[in-house]
């Protein structure tokens, strides 16, 4: 496989690194702070990024767009549901476990090039290729773990004075 992908492997790989060395241990307070009214908190963000590892994985939509049979039924569950079951320690373990096993299963299919370039329309219209949905999963991380720590400064943001210009807070959203 190309660099590129390999980056993009090591990018995932990284992500539940990050996240628990930005979750763990933080307050309760931070862990429900929202730096905009319309965001998710970092615990609901935490939540979110289980779910769509688990739940909702990123290789299953990739099975999809290859148009794979057998896809399996997966039961659903919300964020809020997983909030009520578990605790952050215990999220960020299922992340780090669905994570590990969704890279599994990536390297498992031997995407070639041009299973990069497969593409498939869904329902909307839109058309979607592998290689779209593999950046989309290494963007949606990073999305993610932007809005833990947008959350975490934003108690900052009318504290810091004249730097506030230089760091663009007042554009978070």
């Amino acid at each position: 496989m190309n660099t590129e992908f390999q980056e993009l492997i090591d990018s995932l790989a990284r992500t539940p690194i990050v996240l628990r060395a930005a979750i763990e241990g933080r307050p309760e307070s931070w862990l429900d702070r929202k730096h905009a009214e319309d965001v998710v908190s970092p615990r609901e963000a935490v939540a979110h990024l289980v779910l769509c590892e688990h739940w909702e994985s990123f290789p299953f939509r990739i099975k999809w767009v290859l148009s794979t049979p057998g896809l399996p039924d997966v039961e659903e569950m919300s964020g809020e549901q997983l909030l009520e079951r578990y605790s952050i320690p215990e999220l960020l373990d299922l992340f780090v476990t669905y994570r590990a096993e969704c890279i599994q299963e990536l390297l498992e299919m031997h995407l070639s090039e041009e299973n990069l370039l497969i593409t498939r329309e869904d329902e909307d219209g839109s058309i979607q290729s592998v290689s779209d949905v593999l950046h989309t999963w290494v963007a949606h991380d990073f999305y993610h773990l932007g809005q833990i720590f947008k959350s975490y400064s934003a108690p900052y943001q009318e504290k810091i004075g004249m730097y506030q210009d230089y760091l663009n807070l007042p554009h978070f959203n």
